[in-house]
């Protein structure tokens, strides 16, 4: 299962980085309407493309031996993992947070982009709200 959803990533990646080639060899004037800034656009799509593509593709040709393989599964190293994802989780919602007020303040930050991240960062803590009361209940 996680193979099929790699293959998907590292097939969209392609997808994308084709679709910023063919935008940044286009005229502008074919499809400059259906983005704030065209000028951009291929950069962006094309960038994306490049992350996915190399983010799917590692995970495919990266192979576990078995000694890795029972580490992961180890029950301390998971207890780490977790502590450090929790204590990574915390500050980024401290930073993301103090970033968007001062950016938003400064005037830094179009309505769009301030939007958006505020609802990633409402549906992040969501997400953790949730988790959490269904580990309480539980336990």
């Amino acid at each position: 299962m996680r193979k099929n959803i790699y293959c998907a990533l590292t097939a969209l990646g392609a997808i994308l980085f084709a679709a910023g080639l063919v935008l940044a060899f286009l005229p502008q004037a074919y499809w400059e309407a259906f983005f704030i800034r065209p000028d951009l656009a291929p950069f962006g799509i094309g960038f994306l493309g490049v992350m996915l593509l190399l983010n799917g593709y590692t995970e495919l040709c990266y192979k576990k031996t078995r000694q890795e393989m029972i580490e992961e599964n180890d029950e301390r190293n998971t207890a780490i993992r977790h502590s450090a994802m929790a204590a990574a989780f915390e500050a980024m919602n401290l930073l993301l947070g103090l970033a968007l007020v001062t950016l938003a303040l400064l005037g830094y930050l179009h309505h769009v982009a301030f939007f958006t991240l505020i609802a990633c960062y409402l549906l992040a803590n969501l997400v953790y709200l949730i988790r959490r009361q269904q580990l309480r209940r539980q336990q």
